[in-house]
């Protein structure tokens, strides 16, 4: 057995694991449970870069260079085109120009916040459940908020806000790690770029803020339990699931493989 899923202690289990799990069961067999290494997107690695970035411009206030911010991962984008380096610059410029204002009247209270917090399911296991808030802030009008930042090619996420598993289980990892959070903002960074200079900085961000109330908090956790459930039985020996779709595999560094092994052989006879 590997020893990320040996049943002694609380069992560690992040979101990104959860989400995984949900998304499709084969990617969570390969990528947690047999452990087999994952390079990502290239969407993916824009994606981490714009959250490092604009956290170091939450913390300094300066508007870092994609150059020197990239890590080992992220510095395999190329340097102009889609997802490139060039195009992260570009883009947290413009956070930077229209989020300046709201930078000057919060009080950061942290970026790349963990949350842990420990969770007992409906039929006794014990977890410790943790995720990572891009930012809490505390906001005048506001309250105390966590910050969420979404990359997309266009704004139709933020429908998901209002039943969005992962910022309602954050504001309960949260308020285990004692912070009250009053409310979720939902920020949404499209990364389609169109004519660079012919649309306003504001036109490549949108926000919405969400507010949390128990039943919706519980909500998130039955559906968390569920999951939880189906992990004890995949570790147990049962056989996942593959999920597929074009939304599902697009981007899924198993996709080949998970591909080739459900499709047809090369040369098939057909009898009439």
């Amino acid at each position: 057995m590997k020893p990320y899923v040996i049943e002694t202690g609380p069992r560690n289990v992040s979101f990104s694991e959860l989400a995984t799990l949900a998304t499709c069961e084969e990617r969570w067999h390969r990528q947690y449970f047999k452990q087999d290494p994952s390079t990502g997107s290239p969407a993916m690695h824009f994606g981490s870069l714009i959250h490092a970035m604009i956290a170091h411009w939450w913390e300094t206030g300066d508007v870092p260079n994609a150059w020197v911010i990239a890590d080992e991962a992220t510095n395999t984008l190329p340097d102009e085109g889609k997802h490139s380096l060039s195009d992260a610059n570009w883009l947290v410029a413009r956070w930077a120009e229209v989020y300046a204002n709201e930078r000057e009247n919060v009080q950061l209270l942290g970026t790349e916040v963990e949350l842990r917090a420990n969770y007992t399911t409906s039929w006794g296991a014990e977890y410790e459940i943790h995720g990572h808030a891009d930012w809490i802030v505390y906001d005048p009008e506001h309250g105390d908020v966590l910050g969420e930042l979404k990359t997309s090619h266009d704004f139709r996420i933020l429908n998901m806000g209002l039943i969005m598993p992962q910022t309602t289980l954050y504001t309960w990892l949260a308020e285990a790690s004692g912070v009250n959070i009053d409310a979720i903002q939902l920020q949404v960074a499209k990364t389609y770029r169109w004519t660079r200079d012919t649309h306003s900085p504001e036109d490549s961000f949108m926000e919405e803020y969400y507010y949390r109330d128990r039943p919706q908090i519980d909500g998130a956790l039955a559906w968390m339990d569920s999951i939880l459930e189906r992990r004890e039985a995949l570790v147990s020996g049962a056989a996942p699931i593959k999920n597929l779709g074009l939304a599902t595999c697009q981007g899924c560094t198993y996709r080949p493989e998970c591909w080739d092994a459900l499709s047809f052989p090369s040369e098939v006879t057909v009898v009439e």
